[in-house]
């Protein structure tokens, strides 16, 4: 595996430590009526499909830059099609606390793309300036 991978995957669960501490501690003390017991839940998928489709890219920013750029909006646009019947799928199946799970859902998607937007430019940019040096 990469090592950009594994640490990705490293900072990640970190960050989904932190989220998971920070909604504890929000559910509980500022929040204890809207306690939404499977938060935990939604920070883990939101993390797992973050580091998978995170490793895809890393392994098309290595081969091309139009493989990258294809790829990027297509798995973009895939997870978001994902996201959004994850989030359908909760409402009408299981239905509770439907406010309590939006929020926690949209809290860990913005700090989990955010997380990788960041990740994965500054892995470009590491690659770009290692292939205009050899190039050089």
């Amino acid at each position: 595996m990469n090592k950009s991978i594994i640490s990705f995957s490293i900072q990640g669960f970190i960050i989904a430590v932190i989220l998971y501490i920070l909604g504890l501690a929000a559910f509980k003390n500022l929040f204890p009526g809207k306690y939404f017991s499977g938060f935990y839940g939604v920070i883990i998928i939101v993390f797992g499909v973050t580091v998978f489709f995170h490793s895809i890219l890393v392994k098309a920013a290595a081969k091309q830059n139009m493989a990258f750029i294809n790829k990027f909006l297509a798995f973009t646009g895939f997870k978001l099609l994902m996201y959004l019947f994850f989030i359908i799928g909760y409402i009408f199946l299981i239905g509770t606390q439907p406010v309590s799970f939006l929020l926690t859902f949209l809290l860990s998607y913005l700090v989990f793309t955010v997380f990788e937007v960041v990740s994965i430019l500054e892995f470009l940019k590491k690659n770009y300036s290692k292939s205009a040096s050899t190039n050089q």
